[in-house]
């Protein structure tokens, strides 16, 4: 139901996308099952990005359309430690 994605050349190390196998393009397209089974997923996942990372703190983002950032048309949650912006740089943070 729900497919995980660590980047191979992460924008910050641990920088990961979570996204339903089945397509949606916009949040509002995602039923409330596909809903609940990401989010199910995103509250142990964070963990266990920031603690491996050694981050205190992490970012979830949705970009919901090309406005918003999204780069192509497919729903994804990310996922992406909170590194100082001195501690790392290129670090991202929405």
């Amino acid at each position: 139901m729900i497919g995980l994605y660590s980047e191979a050349f992460p924008l910050p190390l641990g920088h990961t996308l979570i996204f339903p196998k089945e397509h949606f393009s916009k949040v509002h397209d995602m039923n409330r099952a596909y809903m609940l089974a990401v989010l199910d997923l995103i509250r142990p996942l964070t963990a266990g990005v920031e603690d491996p990372t050694g981050v205190k703190a992490s970012t979830i983002a949705i970009h919901t359309g090309i406005e918003a950032g999204q780069e192509i048309c497919v729903f994804t949650f990310t996922l992406s430690p909170a590194y100082g912006v001195m501690e790392q740089a290129g670090s991202f943070n929405v």
